[in-house]
């Protein structure tokens, strides 16, 4: 299934999570398919049109408003097409008080459908949040074929952040986490504000470029690539020195979006 596919699914819950979040209940309605099932403690709720899911969510926003209920957001566990026009979404529902402490976190799964007017939902099922733990699910691994999307997109940015090193084009900014920490050459820690502070400073080397990268998926959501790169010119004190290195990235998915969270950098001989 198209990278567009899975950015339409994860955009619907972004966007669903944000509108429920507000806590008014006509803004989550256009979010359901006409009919829809809600399955949860009470049984199956059949939901038929817009209107009927009004008398569903309305007391339960209004419970949350009393217990001093701040936001929602969906925490994506897997994401599996069935189709061209159906999705199956699972993950945990994480509900926030306004002290910023966690309120409750609720297991949902969503089966979506698409029709003329984009992904909608067209059952939704609570169930135990532990049902989605990552111990429940054996971990497989595999190597990224030459037509992955995903992989050519990482191996894409991996591409900018080597060129990066001989001017500013920008891609730190998105390429790595909030909480990334790298280990330079020399050791030593780094972290994103310390790229982008590098990123936006005066560039000495030339001929900067990725050499290599391969790409190993570990479920759905963490891939790692080992790749090598070069410059020449980064030591101010011999301009005409290529240097060259190894890195080991490790990528996390979060909230649909792919990101650096680790790098580990050596500085080998060039070949």
């Amino acid at each position: 299934m198209n990278n567009n596919n899975e950015d339409a699914v994860n955009q619907v819950l972004t966007d669903y999570y944000k509108a429920f979040s507000t806590l008014t209940v006509q803004s989550i309605l256009r979010y359901f398919h006409q009919p829809a099932l809600l399955i949860g403690p009470s049984g199956v709720i059949a939901l038929p049109t817009a209107e009927a899911v009004v008398p569903i969510f309305g007391p339960v926003m209004e419970s949350l408003r009393q217990r001093d209920y701040l936001r929602s957001e969906f925490s994506l566990n897997q994401l599996r097409f069935l189709s061209a026009t159906s999705a199956l979404a699972m993950g945990v529902a994480i509900r926030y008080k306004t002290d910023g402490q966690q309120m409750e976190r609720v297991g949902l799964t969503y089966l979506l459908h698409k029709d003329e007017s984009g992904w909608k939902f067209a059952v939704m099922a609570l169930h135990d949040a532990d049902k989605l733990s990552p111990s429940n699910h054996a971990q497989q691994s595999h190597w990224a074929t030459a037509d992955d999307k995903t992989a050519q997109f990482m191996i894409d940015m991996e591409r900018k952040w080597a060129e990066g090193a001989c001017t500013n084009n920008g891609v730190v900014s998105e390429l790595l986490a909030d909480d990334f920490q790298g280990t330079s050459t020399a050791g030593e820690r780094y972290s994103k504000a310390d790229e982008l502070r590098d990123e936006k400073g005066p560039h000495s080397a030339h001929s900067c470029a990725l050499d290599d990268a391969k790409v190993r998926f570990f479920g759905e959501d963490v891939a790692i690539i080992y790749g090598s790169e070069h410059t020449i010119g980064k030591d101010k004190t011999n301009p005409d020195a290529k240097q060259c290195q190894v890195f080991t990235d490790t990528w996390l998915k979060r909230n649909g979006k792919w990101q650096i969270a680790a790098a580990q950098d050596n500085k080998v001989d060039c070949k």
